[in-house]
């Protein structure tokens, strides 16, 4: 088997491993989602019967959509660390001569794919309740997809690393406390993008796309480098 057949191989287990603790268990399922239609509806009362503005029904579903996903994606993390730390499971992967790397590269790729299911369900239930379903059209619902899976890698690729970190320190409060101060920047592009979007359908300044783009590039890269010592301190 040549060098590539065994990389692809080895990160096609690992994320295959990772997916399958994410969709066994029971409780992150009902977590995840009992929480996303907890934050939907909270937004959607807060703002009351009164109807919206077309912009304000934009910004509204951007709120919602980028509150859940970032919540949603930090109790992943947390229960990520939780399996990892009680069953020894990255300790005993490093111990098989797995590359760090590909470890991260496998932990990026599941999360990003256990988000996108997710986003699924979350992206339809906050354009139905803040009214803004109607006023989306096809080019619009493209370039969400392309904002909501550049934030998804961004999230994923800053969360992996923090919450590998945190996990050495055997504290899943630790990771809330260093996680949204540096998914920050993503949050805040995020939302931004989506906003204008689903206002003006195109997506506005360009110093949000591009942040997004490069924070998430830079953080991918530099992580994948530096997977070891986060791993092995």
């Amino acid at each position: 088997m040549s060098a590539s057949s065994n990389y692809i191989s080895q990160a096609s287990w690992l994320v295959r491993k990772d997916l399958l603790l994410h969709f066994r268990s029971k409780n992150l399922l009902a977590q995840v989602f009992v929480f996303s239609l907890l934050v939907v509806l909270i937004f959607n009362f807060a703002f009351g019967p009164a109807p919206l503005s077309p912009d304000n029904q934009g910004r509204l579903a951007s709120s919602i959509l980028w509150m859940a996903f970032a919540f949603v994606g930090t109790i992943t993390l947390n229960r990520s660390v939780e399996i990892d730390r009680t069953h020894g499971g990255l300790e005993a992967i490093r111990l098989t001569g797995i590359d760090a790397g590909l470890i991260y590269l496998a932990k990026v790729i599941s999360s990003v794919i256990w988000l996108t299911v997710v986003q699924v369900v979350i992206t339809p239930l906050a354009l139905l309740f803040s009214e803004a379903l109607d006023q989306v059209s096809g080019l619009a619902v493209l370039k969400l997809i392309a904002v909501l899976s550049l934030g998804t890698v961004g999230f994923c690729s800053v969360g992996v690393t923090l919450s590998t970190m945190s996990g050495r320190f055997g504290s899943e409060s630790l990771l809330t406390v260093i996680l949204f101060p540096l998914i920050f920047p993503v949050i805040m592009a995020g939302a931004k993008c989506t906003t204008f979007i689903l206002t003006t359908n195109t997506f506005g300044n360009r110093f949000w796309l591009t942040l997004l783009v490069t924070y998430g590039l830079v953080f991918l890269s530099s992580s994948y480098l530096l997977f070891e010592f986060v791993i092995e301190g």
